[in-house]
């Protein structure tokens, strides 16, 4: 082959290459291990423990954006829970299991303004078929988006705008659960497969209006979790950007 054939062969490779789009990646903004730092971290954290009253869960994001959640009233001598379990979500070493005592919850003092081209992940594994809260960033009645336990499902609720129904309860199995927000579409993702979805947006929650925030555990303290939560996280992408393969079970599909 001469040298100008492989001069245009490369040529010809650029220009194909850059006519094809870049996949994005995701971009983590905020998560949380849901106890394996505190209780590898020591500070008298261990397995079967209450969150230390007033403690925290650290964002594993840094920086001036970061939010560190709040134990409301494990560990208060009233209520049993939040509590550091080892029955973990695959992959991970360290859960948080709530008990569902009154007001028991993790939560910011503010909600995290996200409208478009986002996604909210977690691992649950629910202990009933009861109707309960498990995450949820805005306010349930009006505006934002989380994941409930909803007459005997796991659902994606969009606060004053639609359910999205998911599969049935399996008590004690660990679930993975994504709602990836993009293009004027809701979807609900189930151990990282496309499950359900909604032509609708969340109305965007706003840090400023009473009763918007961000929990874990319970809707604005009430409803509370009896379930295992493990590895909660927020991320964006730029429009269009999403793939199944950014979740992070994509290798973990059952």
């Amino acid at each position: 082959m001469s040298r100008f054939t492989l001069m245009s062969c490369s040529a010809l490779a650029a220009v194909v290459a850059s006519a094809i789009p870049a996949m994005a990646a995701i971009t983590v903004i905020h998560q949380w291990d849901m106890g394996a730092s505190e209780v590898a971290g020591g500070n008298g954290n261990v397995i079967g423990q209450q969150l230390p009253t007033g403690g925290s869960q650290t964002d594993l994001v840094s920086g001036p954006n970061a939010v560190n959640l709040s134990n409301d009233l494990g560990g208060s001598g009233v209520y049993t829970g939040p509590i550091y379990t080892s029955n973990a979500a695959p992959g991970c070493k360290v859960a948080i299991r709530f008990t569902g005592d009154a007001y028991e919850s993790l939560d910011s003092a503010a909600c995290i303004k996200l409208h478009q081209d986002f996604g909210f992940q977690l691992w649950v594994k629910a202990t009933d078929n009861s109707d309960r809260m498990i995450a949820y960033n805005g306010n349930p009645a009006k505006n934002g988006c989380g994941f409930i336990q909803h007459h005997g499902h796991l659902e994606g609720l969009l606060g004053g705008v639609a359910f999205i129904k998911g599969p049935k309860i399996i008590p004690d199995q660990w679930v993975n659960l994504a709602l990836v927000v993009s293009r004027a579409k809701t979807k609900l993702y189930v151990n990282a497969r496309d499950y359900a979805s909604c032509k609708s947006v969340p109305k965007p929650p706003s840090p400023a209006l009473d009763g918007d925030g961000f929990w874990i555990g319970s809707q604005r303290k009430i409803q509370t979790a009896y379930c295992g939560i493990d590895d909660v996280k927020i991320f964006t992408f730029i429009p269009g950007g999403f793939a199944v393969r950014d979740l992070a079970c994509a290798d973990k599909k059952r």
